[in-house]
């Protein structure tokens, strides 16, 4: 009313004071302030924050193989009162089935000794047989709770049934080699092919497949999960494998495990490097900045020391699911401190933007600039992983048990691959703008898409379908990006209208296909409702001091006028329903002048179409 310049005698506002969403409320002070339009506010609700406890987060991956273990993270919090106890249950039931049928995996009892604490919770869980599974987690509070809606948050996780790729690569028969070829192919969910540069034909190897060559087409590449290069020699090869890597990296969601070594890393990574093609396709995807004079150290015989040194984790590693080698976190944290280390190092020392440093090699006589050598790092390089490890003498874990080597490159293979393991195509991908979603939120779809020879599409459109949570399915159309320079890719968006998880599928081939492109939006209740469920009294009283008006206490259902104020009906003013700015014309002159013009305008057009006609007939 205000914005359309209708007047007002005043604003009665009843609220508890809480800004969830909209415009600030500052901005509405002002505008009533100067337009002497008073705002009475009458209070709702407690002053005192209510006693809730609520599951704020489920975090789990997306896709599991069968039999792989992995961590469900929930977080939880308790506002109102301090010293709060409660149990958490992890609950399981396949996904489509009645809720009601849930399998107890787990229940732990939770202690909140403070208000608003934040408390973690991880649980270990084994999956079940292949399929898509809801993992709920379930808080049963000891005491009374003001809201139970918040007490319950799921995620669904894809339990599948498939073989990782790997393709190795060394640039000779080291020992850590020797150790990961064996340990792969005795792992039955593991297809391992293997590229020995200085093998010679006939020569046996414990894998799947012999290559004698590198891939040269992204085809080729498109077969593995993973690489694992020991100490590669890159620079025999032709820039056009390099480029394939590259690319299979970045856009066909590949990991790579690249472990340096004595002989050939210092070939890309120093000075015979710099200008080169292939070296400079190599330093981009490592996750640390590799230049010319660390390798400039390593052949004065900085690679190689007297005495062992601990490999020291940082806390980003400690939270890394390859590293947790043992039956626990705390266990795994154990084994590595007393893990007598390794005897080589590769001397780098700053991560890339956004790559994780998850353990240096800890010898003091090896600082630089305050910095340790960087041993373990890893980062996202576009769709891709990439893990930097400092040497190949793992294999000393074995020392403290076969089963902790084991645990570790079972481990890292795992990760490395799991972009290509949340793809469901090499044909193209679906993505998501937002995993987690609001109830309200527009959620964006990207689909990259190619047919069967891996050129882009170019159809017009592409129909994907939503299947919302109570499992019915709406056709959405994606139309193709204006960008000559994305072939193949196709946009468009869905709103989330209600809380549960939406999925969004596409078939390659038609209905009947069995290559499905799938990705998935958990869509839940804005919290800010819940978090602040108190009366925010001190906002109630400046809309209303910095208006003119005055503020109300409701007291079991009766307007109690404070500090004196007088009654609500007397605090309003009399507004006038029309007022004129001075010197403002009269509005009955205005429209009288107005009939005035048009009627002249009129018989202007009419005259000059006479005077054409005239001329015509002459």
């Amino acid at each position: 009313e205000l914005e359309r310049g209708a007047p007002l005698a005043g604003i009665v506002l009843i609220s508890d004071g809480q800004n969830n969403a909209g415009t600030d409320p500052n901005a509405a002070i002002a505008q009533s302030a100067a337009q002497a339009v008073r705002i009475h506010t009458i209070g709702m609700g407690s002053t005192l924050e209510p006693v809730n406890l609520r599951v704020v987060e489920v975090d789990a991956p997306k896709r599991v193989y069968q039999g792989d273990r992995f961590r469900v993270q929930v977080l939880l919090q308790a506002t109102g009162q301090s010293g709060i106890s409660a149990s958490l249950q992890l609950r399981s039931y396949a996904k489509g089935s009645n809720a009601s049928s849930f399998s107890i995996e787990d229940e732990v009892a939770v202690e909140f000794a403070q208000s608003s604490q934040l408390v973690p919770v991880v649980f270990d869980v084994e999956p079940r047989q292949v399929g898509e599974w809801v993992y709920e987690a379930k808080l049963i509070p000891r005491s009374p709770d003001s809201n139970e809606l918040d007490n319950t948050l799921d995620t669904a996780i894809r339990v599948i049934d498939s073989t990782a790729k790997v393709l190795i690569v060394a640039g000779g028969p080291t020992r850590e080699y020797q150790f990961v070829r064996n340990l792969l192919y005795r792992d039955k969910t593991i297809e391992t092919s293997i590229y020995l540069q200085t093998g010679r034909p006939g020569i046996s190897q414990e894998a799947d497949e012999l290559l004698e060559d590198f891939p040269r087409t992204i085809q080729e590449m498109a077969r593995y999960d993973c690489v694992i290069a020991f100490d590669a020699d890159w620079m025999s090869l032709d820039p056009s494998h390099l480029e394939t890597l590259e690319r299979w990296v970045s856009e066909y969601a590949g990991g790579i495990i690249l472990i340096a070594g004595p002989v050939a890393t210092p070939r890309w990574t120093g000075n015979e490097g710099n200008l080169d093609r292939r070296a400079e396709l190599l330093r981009g995807l490592a996750p640390v900045v590799l230049n010319p004079r660390a390798s400039r150290l390593l052949t004065m015989g900085r690679y190689e020391n007297e005495v062992s040194r601990p490999i020291s984790l940082t806390a980003d590693g400690m939270r890394s699911d390859f590293l947790d080698i043992a039956n626990s976190a705390t266990e795994s944290q154990a084994v590595w401190e007393r893990f007598a280390g390794v005897y080589g190092f590769f001397a780098c020392y700053q991560p890339k933007p956004g790559a994780l440093v998850l353990a240096h090699f800890n010898d003091p006589s090896s600082v630089m600039n305050d910095s340790l050598p960087i041993y373990l790092a890893q980062h996202f390089y576009g769709a891709g992983r990439v893990i930097f490890q400092g040497g190949g003498e793992m294999w000393r874990l074995r020392d403290l048990g076969e089963h902790f080597f084991d645990a570790y490159y079972t481990k890292l293979t795992r990760w490395a691959s799991q972009g290509r393991l949340l793809r469901d195509s090499d044909r193209g991908m679906l993505l998501v703008d937002k995993e987690e979603a609001l109830v309200g939120d527009q959620v964006t779809i990207r689909a990259v898409l190619r047919d069967s020879q891996f050129n882009p599409i170019t159809d017009p459109n592409v129909e994907v379908r939503l299947v919302d949570p109570q499992q019915r399915t709406t056709p959405l159309v994606l139309l193709p990006v204006q960008d000559v320079s994305q072939p193949g890719v196709y946009v468009g968006g869905f709103l989330a209208r209600m809380t549960g998880t939406y999925s969004v599928e596409y078939s390659l081939g038609g209905l009947a296909s069995q290559e499905w492109l799938r990705q998935q939006v958990n869509v839940r209740i804005p919290a800010r409702e819940i978090q602040r469920a108190q009366r925010n009294e001190p906002l109630l009283r400046d809309l209303a001091t910095r208006t003119g008006g005055f503020y109300f206490e409701n007291l079991e259902g009766t307007l109690v006028p404070t500090d004196q104020n007088p009654s609500l009906a007397d605090s309003l003013p009399q507004q006038d329903q029309i007022n004129y700015l001075p010197g403002a014309p009269d509005r009955e002159f205005q429209k009288r002048l107005m009939m005035v013009l048009m009627f002249w305008i009129a018989g202007a057009l009419t005259l000059e179409w006479l005077i054409r006609r005239i001329s015509r007939l002459a």
